[in-house]
């Protein structure tokens, strides 16, 4: 395959191709261009010569490979040498020259502090001591081929005669193994890889994830805990948290909040160590406010926000650079957001507009421009304020008492927003009758809408509810109101969030005791935007998302999301209707490759799902296609078979198919035809190389004559 053509997949082992051909003289034998030792390269930024060192660490990208000589860190390494994948020369696969002394010649130039140089071409690098056998790039190749056996084989040889690649091969050898069925063998392996070293937090976290994913809960919680106690994550434990709320433990999840709290009241006391690996997690103050947050304790929450803004005064720049700048203005962004967030669910506009504007000043996000604008618009508006007050433990204290001295319609809506903002699912339901006609489910008891309010606060962990606009009361003789309130709710541990405007229709009576009660509730909703999945959007609640109005999408385009390391035309998803309109469809940054076809269809990849919490970035998931139809319905389509990247893709001229190429971790290109209408396949090429001239009319379109 052209080296020019390929483009690797993400993660650990991205590999481009064949061995080094190339010779061993250079033209520094010559005379002709100077050669230095790798900790000379500093000494001679901006001349062009030739450096030699040993290969430490190979990082793959989605356009480059980076080689590092003198170390692993970016910010520490003598040099740092940038394979394009479009690099003229012989092809070139960089895990041969790990740990191989080898020659690279060009210009030197500095990149954030390191000496860098860019290759044009495979011939600028030259091997000085013997290439090594890529045996999981071998491996790769063998499973693709359908040689498991053959696969396996060669991860054991990894992991035995390369140690400095032994964990990345045992890892991959459990992957093989789960595949293939067998979980016993697999659960080995990462016992195995943790066996490598006991005190390497990163291993327990792929168990803990691969445990999770077995149905072993507890299992992983033990992993996921002691990853977080070796890396001294306050906000690992959050997540953790996170994770037994989602999975219906409040009292674990609170649990494992006071455990980040009282970490971080040790970090910040100076008695326990803080974590650099993890930006947010890095600053002790963020980690324990979102603790405090997710308690309900918003007071507290504020004030570690703020310190953590009051601990670093200096002007914030934009995101990028140097990494520890980088990470100390993320951990900034995120105390401004937060306490943004939290200023807007009070009712103190300004004071989120303010937040707002100084986190996009870091950041320069096109969503956090939006959440701006957006803020800015309801305070044109004249949205109304409501205060969210502290929800007690005890429910029989939360009960929300609508008595006929105190009841005004204001009240009755505010202590609604006050409760699906709140932390208590005990206070939600306490607001309605012993039967109730809910939203479209009719009538139901007051123990189910209770448990329908846990699901909704299982899936959405963070909620910001507040009052837009005037509260109508439509008949006071039966009590029926009418208010419209904003919602902003999001899941810390899946990354999904979703807002909008809920119109409430509430019909209240007064029960035995005198105290009035929700006896109907009504919802029409109308969704801003959501960074939820197809697969994981539900009628929580009946906030379901309007469908698109009868305009055709005629322009689409890729917000460029700039701390993603993909690059620029990597971001969210924005869409040009021919009514003038436009809408972001996602927030999720992951998504390149947007196109419409001539009839307003919408389609974009979607990268698959990555995991970087406890320092590593982790690939769980493979790349989609997204396809959005003109009455706004999605759907989803895979790589070929046991591909894991989508190269690129095209709507057929007649809008019935699309057409995808896809590739694995190694390996040619793949080729499948979906229709659009059943989402089946209706042809495909691969996984084996088929020549251009040998590829069928549809497929030659993003195929490469010379490939």
């Amino acid at each position: 395959m052209n080296s020019k053509r390929i483009a690797a997949a993400r993660s650990r082992v991205y590999i481009i191709a064949a061995a080094v051909a190339a010779l061993l003289g250079t033209a520094s034998a010559t005379g002709l261009i100077p050669e230095y030792t790798a900790a000379e390269a500093k000494k001679h930024t901006g001349e062009r010569t030739t450096i030699v060192g040993k290969v430490d660490c190979i990082d793959h990208g989605r356009r480059h490979t980076d080689v590092l000589i003198g170390g692993c860190d970016l910010r520490k390494a003598l040099l740092w040498i940038v394979v394009p994948l479009d690099a003229s020369g012989p092809e070139l696969d960089p895990e041969t020259v790990r740990g191989v002394q080898i020659a690279v010649t060009g210009k030197i130039e500095l990149a954030g502090g390191t000496p860098q140089i860019t290759i044009k071409s495979t011939t600028q690098i030259v091997p000085r001591t013997a290439l090594r056998t890529n045996y999981i790039g071998r491996a790769y190749d063998k499973q693709q081929q359908g040689d498991i056996d053959g696969a396996i084989a060669d991860l054991e040889r990894a992991i035995e005669h390369q140690p400095d690649r032994r964990d990345e091969a045992c890892e991959h050898l459990a992957g093989v193994k789960e595949k293939r069925g067998d979980w016993a063998g697999a659960l080995a392996a990462y016992d195995r890889l943790v066996s490598f070293n006991p005190n390497n937090a990163g291993s327990y976290y792929v168990r803990a994830t691969a445990k999770k994913q077995h149905g072993d809960f507890e299992g992983a919680m033990t992993d996921f805990t002691r990853a977080a106690e070796l890396r001294s994550s306050g906000i690992n434990l959050v997540e953790i948290g996170n994770m037994r709320k989602a999975n219906g433990d409040s009292t674990g999840a609170m649990a494992e909040y006071d455990k980040a709290i009282a970490l971080c009241d040790r970090q910040i006391a100076g008695t326990a160590t803080t974590d650099s690996a993890s930006p947010l997690g890095s600053d002790p103050y963020f980690s324990r406010g979102h603790a405090k947050e997710l308690k309900g304790d918003i007071d507290g929450a504020v004030a570690d926000y703020t310190q953590v803004i009051a601990n670093n005064p200096a002007p914030p720049s934009r995101l990028g650079g140097d990494r520890r700048r980088a990470d100390r203005n993320l951990s900034v962004a995120g105390a401004y957001s937060r306490r943004g967030d939290i200023r807007k669910v009070r009712g103190d506009l300004n004071g989120a507009i303010a937040d707002y504007q100084h986190k996009y000043q870091i950041t320069h996000y096109p969503d956090d421009k939006q959440k701006l604008e957006q803020a800015r618009a309801e305070a044109k508006a004249g949205a109304k304020k409501v205060v969210v007050t502290q929800p007690s433990i005890q429910a029989a204290e939360n009960e929300q008492s609508f008595n006929k001295s105190e009841v005004t319609p204001e009240s009755i809506a505010e202590a609604f927003v006050q409760a699906y903002s709140g932390a208590d699912v005990d206070t939600v339901a306490s607001l309605y009758a012993d039967r109730v006609d809910y939203t479209n489910s009719g009538v139901i008891s007051k123990a189910a809408v209770r448990a329908e309010a846990e699901k909704y606060f299982a899936r959405w962990p963070v909620r910001r509810w507040s009052l837009v606009g005037p509260v109508t009361t439509v008949s006071l003789g039966t009590k029926k109101m009418i208010f419209s309130a904003s919602y902003d709710v999001s899941n810390p541990q899946t990354s999904n969030q979703t807002s909008g405007i809920a119109q409430e229709t509430l019909i209240l009576a007064t029960d035995a005791s005198g105290v009035m009660k929700i006896v109907s509730q009504k919802e029409q909703t109308s969704k801003k935007s959501s960074s939820q999945s197809d697969e994981e959007r539900s009628d929580d609640l009946d906030l379901k998302a309007v469908k698109a109005e009868a305009s055709t999408a005629k322009d689409v385009s890729i917000m460029p999301v700039s701390s993603r390391s993909e690059g620029g035309e990597t971001g969210n998803v924005k869409v040009t209707f021919s009514d003038g309109h436009t809408e972001m469809l996602t927030h999720t940054g992951d998504c390149y490759k947007a196109k419409v076809s001539a009839k307003g269809k919408i389609g974009w990849i979607r990268i698959g799902k990555t995991e970087s919490n406890f320092g590593r970035s982790m690939k769980v998931g493979k790349d989609s296609l997204v396809v959005r139809l003109p009455d706004a319905t999605t759907k989803k389509f895979p790589p070929f078979e046991e591909n894991v990247c989508i190269m690129d893709w095209r709507f057929t001229d007649d809008d019935k198919t699309l057409i995808v190429r896809s590739m694995g971790y190694h390996g040619p290109s793949s080729y499948v035809q979906y229709d659009l209408a059943t989402g089946k396949v209706i042809d495909s090429r691969g996984p084996n190389y088929t020549p251009y001239a040998k590829l069928p009319t549809w497929a030659k379109p993003l195929a490469y004559p010379d490939e």
